[in-house]
């Protein structure tokens, strides 16, 4: 099941290292997503994110008309060119920051590392730590290149695009800032994403949402690199498991069929 979930990296918006917008979309452009997925995951990571934060899964929005960034590696040498970046090497090494406790996330994060260097020339480091430091570092902008992924808290974009707004980025640089953890802010966004929640009418709230998205996405605050897919393993006697996008556990309607589990037992004996 396609799950409404979305792994990425954050980039500090206010770190030196990624205040220039095409730095970041440099990043964007040099990761081949659909390698990590073929290569690194196995089929098994649901669908590349070219389009923007909220995954395709969403009900009634148009994922497919957020442009997003593809595998293009000279366009990514142009950009970091044009940052001021023009040489290998030029760029700083840095560190990309993932938690501890996840072999899937380790695996990425050196595919990620490795496609960086062979089409940049920048050095990245990984930096492992514990979760709940993580969480602390990134939330206070103390870690400028991270990896998260979010996972809708409802069916609505708006709980993806929370994550853009640049009114909950506090006026103090060193306080924390959960949502909006790269402390991206754009104008245009904010105005385009209030009008999408005030509006009542569901087909017209996603339009605004997804012209929101497509100012963000064109700012580059986040390396989007795969969105998310659930599976489920079920006993044959198993009946009425209904999955969802939202992996809501709906064990109301599960029940055993008491045919297939006792011709089981009979065979197993």
């Amino acid at each position: 099941m396609p799950a409404l979930s979305t792994q990425y990296y954050g980039m500090l918006t206010t770190s030196p290292l990624f205040r220039d917008r095409r730095v970041r979309q440099a990043f964007n452009y040099a990761v081949d997503r659909e390698r990590i997925l073929h290569f690194v995951l196995k089929g098994q990571g649901g669908m590349p994110a070219h389009h923007g934060l909220v995954p395709p899964a969403m009900p009634d929005y148009p994922a497919e008309r957020v442009r997003g960034y593809h595998f293009d590696p000279v366009r990514a040498r142009q950009l970091l060119a044009e940052a001021g970046y023009g040489k290998n090497g030029m760029f700083p090494p840095l560190e990309l920051q993932l938690n501890s406790g996840g072999g899937r996330n380790l695996l990425v994060a050196e595919a990620v590392q490795q496609q960086l260097g062979e089409y940049l020339g920048i050095q990245v480091g990984l930096k492992i730590v514990e979760f709940a430091r993580h969480l602390d570092e990134i939330d206070h902008g103390r870690a400028p290149f991270f990896r998260l992924g979010w996972v809708a808290d409802y069916p609505d974009p708006e709980s993806f695009l929370n994550l853009y707004y640049g009114k909950l980025v506090p006026s103090d640089p060193t306080a924390a800032s959960p949502l909006n953890s790269t402390r991206y802010r754009n104008p245009r966004y904010d105005e385009l994403f209030e009008a999408a929640r005030s509006q009542l009418d569901r087909r017209r709230r996603n339009e605004l949402f997804a012209q929101a998205e497509q100012v963000a996405i064109a700012d580059a605050p986040m390396l989007l690199l795969f969105y998310d897919e659930d599976y489920r393993l079920l006993q044959p006697y198993v009946r009425g498991y209904r999955n969802n996008a939202m992996d809501r556990r709906q064990y109301v309607y599960v029940w055993f069929d008491r045919q297939s589990l006792e011709a089981i037992v009979t065979s197993g004996s």
